[in-house]
């Protein structure tokens, strides 16, 4: 949703401030990959379905309420 949209936004632009380029981006809804530098959503996986899964080759990651 519109919500979850801006949530990511500003959750990158933060990212890109202290230097990140693969993140992991987890809100109260899901989890996301990011490429930071490309502003882009490489995957997204909802909350429930995160349970026991493995997050690998990221530098970083910002949890947002």
């Amino acid at each position: 949703d519109g919500n979850e949209f801006l949530k990511i936004r500003e959750g990158i632009d933060k990212l890109k401030q202290k230097g990140g380029k693969d993140s992991l981006i987890v809100t109260n809804q899901a989890a996301y990959i990011v490429d930071v530098d490309n502003q882009t959503v490489v995957t997204a996986m909802d909350k429930n379905d995160m349970a026991e899964n493995v997050f690998t080759k990221i530098d970083s990651t910002l949890f947002i309420n």
